[in-house]
This record gives structure tokens, C-alpha cells and sequence, in this order.
């Protein structure tokens, strides 16, 4: 304990490097993340696919989804009971999926045995699935702790930690490095830019009021847009007006989509219009916006009279900021010593 007390006694970096500790456990945590099923793989949601041979070897379980592929003017998609289900019987489905897009999504969110066929005769035609959904399994037990009497850690192991956490430092530096660059940059060209997050708290989503959003707000020429969202079942689309009415997302002008927490800067004054494909653009997931040149400055009002000189950083915010960056980012240089002191002693 006094070794750690010792790694973690620098001050105001100790901070820094409790975060980089605690994102190595959280990696070497094993995600359970929820599985997005195509259904029918290649060949979609149609006629003459047997749906059985292609459901039996997947394993499916609370939190994931079915993604529907056909042909929104001749089939649809009812969820229906197990009766139903072996006569194909469509006249009282349990839930109808259909949104009229082709690309509809199902959120398998009950641990039970689901029945889904399409109507209009073409159930006869093999278009019916059943699907067992299933609690996911626990994840695996973590390794026991060494205890103070026993051996100390294998060289395999300590390369197994000691390299990750140089990374994640090396990583976070870098980071660091990244956010000095672009406040500088930011703060030297426009201090009144925004940035707003699409949907607030909500996030880019489905079901969700953008019209409503977007509505109270004023957004202006070197403004930026965070959509924050789920990638791997969401994007985001740049399009022109008749593919945001007709939520065509074929022939979109830009695809925003990165990794989930993307930014798009507004560097035009004209209308833009985004939407998310695979169907959920009919569930909500579009938005629009005019953006419109900055108004005129109003003029400077004289300063106030004052000892300090022009250049202190009492009188320029933006370099306040920019100096606490650098600070920060020299204390954290001894934390990082301190940090890969400690786990090279393990």
C-alpha cells in the first residue's frame, strides 16, 4: 500500500490516471453487446427460403433484433401466435411490423418463443419463421486475485498488462495532445460557434421529434452537429430534400457515419437534411435545418480602464483555457510515472 500511496502522491494528475486504471478493466470486461439478424441472410425476407434450416444454428437473445429485407409492395410482416402460425392464418396478427419501407426492424425485448409470417397467401409460400429468444449467458468468472503469500504475476501476464496500460497512456496523451490543437484552433477562429447534440439527451434515435428539436433553435454558418447513436444499427445521412421526403437513402450526398459519436460542421448557409437508413427513417429518425450567415457584430464596447496589462491572461479567456490545458497535461506526465511505476512493481 505505501508503494501505491507513493505512484498516486503527485496531486492534481491523480485524477487522470484513476480514468486510464479504469478503462483497462473496463476493456478487459467482456461486452455483451445485442446482434442485429438479417433475416434470411443474403436472400431477405421472401418466397421459397426455408427459414428454419436458416434460424437453427443461431442462437438468439434478449436485446437483439430481427432486420427484415422484402418487398414492401407485395409482403408484409405479422407477428402471430403458434395456432396461427402452423395454418398461416393472417386475419389476427399479434403485432403488424410492416412500416412500408422493405427494411424493418423487430426488437426481440421478451425471453419467449416468437412466431412471424407474411400475409396475402405468401405464407404458403415458406414465408413464415419461428424464433426462440433466450436470457443471454452470464459472462465468464474473472481470474482470482493474487494474494500477498503467492507467487508473483507471470511475465506473460505483466506483458499482458504493462503494454496495454503504456498504450492507454501513450493513447490518452495523444488525446491530450488532439484537444489542445483543436480548442486552439477553435477558440482563434469563432468563440460564439455552437455545437449542439441532435435530440438532446435522446440522442439520434428512433421515435423521436426533430422537427420539435430543431424548431427553437438558430443555427449558423461554422456551427456543428454531435449525433450521438448506436452504430451498429444506426447512421447518418446527408441528403437532398426529395430523398428526406421520401426517406430514400440510395443516393445520400455524404455518410456522416463514423463511430457513433460523429460530428458534421455547418460551413454553408442553406437548407440540410439528414436521415438514418435501414428503415428508420420512417420511424422518425430525419432531420432538417436552415442555416443562415452570423448577424452583424454589434459594435465593440470600450474597455474598461484597468491596471492590468492587455495581454494578461486576466484578459484573454482563450488563453486561460489554453493554459490550463498545457498544465494539466505537463502534471500528468508524472502521474504517468507513477502509474507504469506501480504496475511494473506487480
Amino acid at each position: 500500500m505505501e508503494g501505491v500511496r507513493r505512484g498516486f502522491g503527485f496531486g492534481s494528475g491523480s485524477a487522470m490516471a484513476f480514468v486510464v486504471l479504469l478503462a483497462l478493466v473496463l476493456v478487459m470486461v467482456p461486452e455483451a453487446s445485442a446482434t442485429r439478424f438479417t433475416v434470411g441472410g443474403n436472400k431477405g425476407w421472401t418466397t421459397n427460403v426455408n427459414y428454419t434450416i436458416w434460424a437453427q444454428d443461431k442462437h438468439f437473445y434478449n436485446g437483439d433484433w430481427l432486420f427484415f429485407v422484402y418487398d414492401r409492395n407485395q409482403q408484409n410482416i405479422l407477428e402471430v401466435n403458434s395456432t396461427d402460425y402452423e395454418t398461416c392464418n393472417s386475419d389476427h396478427p399479434l403485432h403488424n411490423w410492416t412500416t412500408g419501407a422493405g427494411r424493418d426492424v423487430v426488437p426481440l425485448n421478451v425471453t419467449r418463443r416468437y412466431y412471424f409470417l407474411s400475409g396475402k397467401g405468401f405464407c404458403y409460400s415458406g414465408m413464415k419463421m419461428t424464433v426462440k429468444v433466450e436470457n443471454p449467458p452470464p459472462p465468464p468468472k474473472a481470474a482470482p486475485v493474487t494474494s500477498k503469500g503467492s507467487a508473483p504475476l507471470s511475465p506473460v501476464f505483466r506483458s499482458q498488462f504493462v503494454l496495454p496500460a503504456i498504450f492507454a497512456i501513450g493513447a490518452v496523451r495523444m488525446v491530450t495532445a488532439t484537444v489542445m490543437v483543436v480548442v486552439v484552433g477553435f477558440l482563434t477562429t469563432s468563440a460564439a460557434a455552437k455545437l449542439y447534440k441532435v435530440g438532446d439527451e435522446q440522442g439520434w434515435n428512433p421515435n423521436v421529434n426533430y422537427t420539435q428539436w430543431s424548431a427553437d433553435k438558430g443555427f449558423y454558418v461554422g456551427e456543428w452537429l454531435i449525433f450521438n447513436f448506436d452504430k451498429r444499427y444506426y447512421n447518418v445521412l446527408e441528403v437532398n430534400k426529395t430523398s428526406y421526403d421520401s426517406c430514400n437513402d440510395q443516393a445520400f450526398i455524404t455518410n456522416i457515419t463514423r463511430g457513433g459519436r460523429d460530428v458534421f460542421e455547418l460551413k454553408e448557409a442553406r437548407p440540410y437534411y439528414f436521415l438514418s437508413s435501414g428503415g428508420y427513417c420512417y420511424h422518425g429518425m430525419k432531420l432538417a435545418l436552415v442555416v443562415q450567415e452570423h448577424p452583424p457584430l454589434a459594435p465593440a464596447l470600450a474597455p474598461a480602464a484597468s491596471n492590468a496589462s492587455p495581454n494578461s491572461l486576466t484578459s484573454c479567456p482563450q488563453m486561460s483555457i489554453v493554459s490550463l490545458i498545457v498544465i494539466s497535461s505537463l502534471a500528468f506526465r508524472k502521474e504517468e510515472m507513477g502509474f507504469v511505476f506501480i504496475v511494473m512493481s506487480m
